[in-house]
């Protein structure tokens, strides 16, 4: 094989010579050589040339294809003198090989040379074999991606069917063979094992290479792209989600979960990656709750009947996995003293507002779990203005959930007041209630230093008995200023003012300047609303700080560090704020008032009503949508675990690292 060459013809005895020389270029795309041939005459000594008067016909054949041209012969002695050049292209076999055959000869007649003549001159045609142009196959697939697991069929498209290839790949800095001795096409499985290499990506792009062979000999290579991928159903996995009870006391006694008594254990249990993945985070949601590691402790559970516990696992290619488990939470009450009635009775046990005796009649209701929370029920005394109570009475061991009885007790002088408490217990709560009874009633008694009406005077100037058991000062339409004798512990001692809320507002505090001018300061309507209406003048352009909780307290809201702890960044994903549909809608509570001013059913009004009725809507966005977006930590939650709002001033800071990325983005596009 070559790229060059030659072949020559000589005549009278050798002293001419008639030579073709022939060059080669090579395109590999298109698989031709293009063959330049160059007929030369030549003088091989000193006295001898070649003269004559009219050029002669010669001829170049190359491949079969002959090109003519007359020429001039004339020759000095000694001389090589090209007479033509032609050129042709030639294509190669599909192999890449080519063998082409060169012929030339001239026509001198009438030349004589030493009294001989010559008429044609040929070289005799001969054949030459051209490089062989490499021609690597140029392989395809059927698919640009694919998941592991599934097949591709590489096609080589080879030139020649005598070519044969290796097939291998280069995946994640892996390499190794897929076929040896493949023709036109073979089919290859993507292995699973390869998405051990890309633990934290969920697609890779790899090499397949294609080494073409003729005959043996390795000719070029190719290689082509595929993109492969995770497949949607290689997730991480968990085995369940354990629960226990928390408050030992609680699965000693019930041995069942009970509302605000229960703390659950919470555990995510073997947790896995997959094919090659991590586990990264963990996530327990319960009781509307989310706890963003693998255990968890609950705080108290506020909700009872047959909640739902559910985890969710996050490895390293961000794919999820989540299983839910039921556990079933028994409703608990704290004790509840349902009555407790003190009177003064004679010795048959009749009631006798002179007698030395009293009777306490009692009822208390408390969650017994079949008898296994037991009642424990105490009654003590005092005389009024002592600080030592004695016990009168203890009952223990109390089951069935409720309990209804009364005692008599002896020992209460007609002339002293006395200060009874309820106390009720089960095994987790205790319930006090106070009471008591009057001196011996008459309608007025006269003492050292002052006067006692409705009962016998015992202190002050003037000692009052009220209605029934609550001592005050009662006024028409029945409202009552009392120090809190009668209204249970929690307000004993205290000064309470009863006022009739069917009346409408039934607490308000007026002004007036020097007499004139009368002015609502401070009120309270039937509903428990407080209203100032004032405050709305007294505005500032800071903040907001005030906020309301679920129970009715006001607190001051802050955001110094000091008030915080275990400070860290937020591990929720900012971009799901871009999730939430911002909608618009009627306030309820505003429907509900115009629908009272037309005399309708809330269901009854139509929306022409509302918007002739001057209501504005509101725009924002829905708690709901906040919570099934993923961001339940910025979502509020009354005591019963229901969605109540929105932390706005919280959820607008994950539009912080959003706008960080755009910005990022933003200076590289300017780059």
């Amino acid at each position: 094989m070559a790229l060059s060459g030659s072949s020559s013809t000589s005549f009278h005895n050798n002293r001419f010579n008639l030579i073709v020389e022939w060059s080669a270029t090579q395109n590999i795309n298109n698989n031709t050589s293009t063959v330049t041939a160059k007929l030369y005459m030549q003088s091989n000594g000193s006295g001898y040339g070649l003269v004559s008067s009219s050029n002669k016909p010669a001829t170049i054949r190359i491949d079969g294809t002959s090109y003519n041209q007359n020429v001039n012969v004339n020759l000095s002695s000694g001389q090589k003198k090209l007479l033509m050049t032609k050129s042709k292209t030639i294509s190669h076999l599909s192999n890449g090989n080519k063998t082409f055959s060169l012929a030339a000869n001239i026509n001198i007649s009438p030349i004589s040379i030493d009294n001989t003549s010559y008429s044609t001159i040929s070289i005799a045609s001969r054949n030459f074999t051209l490089d062989s142009i490499a021609r690597a196959s140029k392989p395809s697939l059927n698919f640009s991606s694919r998941n592991y697991g599934q097949s591709v069929t590489i096609s080589t498209n080879r030139a020649s069917t005598s070519f044969t290839h290796t097939v291998r790949y280069n995946w994640n800095g892996r390499t190794g063979n897929i076929a040896t001795g493949v023709g036109a096409s073979t089919s290859w499985t993507i292995p699973t094992s390869f998405m051990n290499y890309i633990p934290n990506a969920t697609s890779a792009t790899g090499t397949i290479y294609v080494d073409t062979f003729s005959g043996g000999k390795k000719i070029g290579t190719n290689s082509v792209k595929l993109k492969t991928n995770v497949p949607t159903s290689v997730v991480p996995s968990f085995t369940t989600i354990t629960h226990s009870e928390n408050v030992s006391k609680v699965n000693s006694t019930l041995g069942v979960y009970a509302k605000s008594l229960s703390r659950l254990n919470l555990a995510i249990t073997g947790a896995s990656g997959a094919n090659g993945s991590t586990i990264k985070s963990y996530r327990i949601t319960f009781n509307g709750k989310t706890y963003n590691s693998r255990t968890a402790t609950t705080s108290l559970i506020t909700a009872s009947g047959n909640l739902t516990i559910t985890g969710r696992v996050t490895d390293s290619r961000g794919r999820t996995a989540t299983k839910s488990v039921t556990v079933n939470i028994s409703n608990y009450n704290v004790p509840k003293i349902t009555g407790f009635r003190v009177d003064r009775v004679n010795a048959s046990g009749d009631l006798d507002p002179m007698g030395d005796r009293v009777k306490v009649t009692r009822s208390a209701t408390w969650s017994s779990f079949s008898n296994n929370n037991k009642l424990k029920l105490v009654i003590k005394s005092r005389k009024a203005g002592t600080s030592t109570w004695t016990t009168k009475q203890t009952i223990t061991g109390q089951t069935g959930g409720s309990h209804t009885t009364n005692s008599a007790f002896t020992g209460y002088d007609i002339t002293s007041s006395y200060e009874f408490e309820l106390e009720i217990s089960d095994e987790f709560n205790k319930v006090i209630s106070s009471n008591n009874i009057p001196t011996a009633i008459v309608t007025m008694s006269w003492g050292k230093i002052g006067v006692g009406f409705g009962k016998v005077w015992e202190s002050g100037s003037i000692d009052v008995e009220g209605t029934g058991t609550n001592n005050g000062i009662h006024m028409s339409g029945g409202h009552v200023i009392t120090n809190g004798a009668g209204e249970g512990s929690t307000w004993s001692g205290a000064l309470v003012m009863y006022t009739n809320r069917a009346a409408g507002t039934h607490f308000l505090v007026r002004s007036r300047d020097n007499g004139s001018g009368a002015r609502n300061d401070f009120y309270i309507n039937q509903n428990g609303a407080l209203y100032n209406p004032r405050a709305y003048e007294n505005t500032t352009t800071l903040a907001t700080n005030l906020r309301v909780a679920d129970a009715g307290y006001f607190y001051r809201s802050t955001s110094a560090s000091k008030y915080k702890l275990l400070i860290e960044p937020i591990k929720q994903d900012p971009y799901k704020i871009l999730e939430i549909e911002p909608k618009s809608w009627y306030d309820k509570v505003a429907v509900e008032r115009h629908a009272e001013e037309l005399s309708l059913n809330i269901n009854e009004i139509t929306h022409e009503e509302l918007e002739d009725g001057c209501l504005n809507r509101v725009s924002g966005l829905i708690a709901e949508d906040v919570y099934n977006a993923g961001l339940e930590e910025y979502v509020d939650y009354g005591d019963d675990g229901e969605i109540e709002g929105i932390q706005y001033d919280r959820l607008l800071t994950l539009l912080i690292p959003i706008v960080r990325d755009l910005k990022k983005e933003l200076e590289e596009l300017k780059r």
